[in-house]
């Protein structure tokens, strides 16, 4: 089991990669493929837990960035242009804690 959760971080470590990308520019994109995958995975207990207790307006911020954060990943790795991951994860990281 340990084996093939390994096999699954790998390949999603991989998704943005282009053909033609330098071994730092990969690396940066695994690394920032990373900040989501934590976050992502947290938030959508945590706006559940919110909807269990009828905050449905509290539960629309995990969720959404959970949401926002899945198509920003979906689109690395459809355009493996990693511009606009990076500038949705800031903008993200930057105004959600605020709301």
């Amino acid at each position: 089991m340990l084996a093939q959760l390994e096999s699954i971080l790998i390949t999603y470590q991989k998704l943005g990669n282009a053909e033609n990308d330098s071994t730092d520019l990969r690396l940066r994109k695994a690394s920032l493929l990373l900040i989501p995958l934590i976050i992502g995975v947290l938030a959508l207990p945590w706006g559940l837990i919110y909807i269990g207790f009828g905050y449905y307006l509290s539960a629309a911020i995990p969720l959404s960035y959970s949401v926002i954060s899945a198509l920003s990943i979906w689109y690395l790795a459809k355009t493996k242009n990693i511009i606009p991951m990076l500038q949705t994860q800031l903008l993200l990281v930057l105004f959600y804690p605020s709301v």
